[in-house]
């Protein structure tokens, strides 16, 4: 099945005006459409997770989030498993630079507490992020894929199950096996 894409920004659009010049202005204006559109529900989605962070962080919740890590007694294994969760979840409702301004304070002493290097803690985050942005129901990047692609949600959902277990099991091996994360650094 062949995917429509917008004219500009791909090589053959760029042919097609200087080397075939079967683009017209036409083409150029329907193209110029489609991309602000696109780039408009891109930023949104953007916008409004921001404005989630402003608010998460302006009524506390990372603070008590982190108190109440600490109240629950786990062993370290455990509450990496706990952090790898929360960051599934905060993945699908906000964007990656948001959440990383949220919850780095938060968790970054947490982990070097529990022994965690930190350059595998920070590789754990930014996975279990970016896992999140593409999990259903609210991933932000799934939505945007979808769009683009003009695929529906339920057949991308279907498609990338087995994408999303593959990527648990990889979050998991970093977390727990240092060797995946650390053999290149020592």
């Amino acid at each position: 099945m062949m995917i429509k894409q917008p004219i500009i920004g791909n090589l053959r659009a760029v042919s097609r005006l200087f080397v075939y010049r079967s683009l017209n202005f036409k083409n150029i204006m329907i193209s110029l459409k489609e991309t602000i559109h696109g780039t408009s529900v891109v930023m949104v989605t953007v916008c409004t997770s921001m404005i989630f962070t402003w608010v998460l962080i302006s009524e506390g919740i990372p603070n008590m989030i982190a108190e109440a890590l600490h109240g629950f007694g786990l062993p370290g294994w455990a509450l990496l498993l706990v952090v790898i969760a929360i960051m599934l979840v905060a993945g699908m409702v906000m964007e990656l630079v948001p959440n990383l301004f949220l919850f780095i304070p938060i968790f970054f002493p947490i982990a070097t507490e529990i022994g965690i290097d930190p350059i595998r803690f920070a590789i754990v985050m930014l996975v279990s992020l970016a896992l999140g942005m593409f999990t259903p129901p609210v991933g932000a990047t799934l939505f945007i894929s979808c769009y683009i692609t003009k695929v529906g949600i339920e057949k991308t959902i279907k498609d990338i199950l087995p994408f999303f277990v593959a990527g648990i099991v990889v979050v998991l091996l970093i977390a727990y096996v240092p060797f995946f994360t650390l053999w290149l650094p020592e």
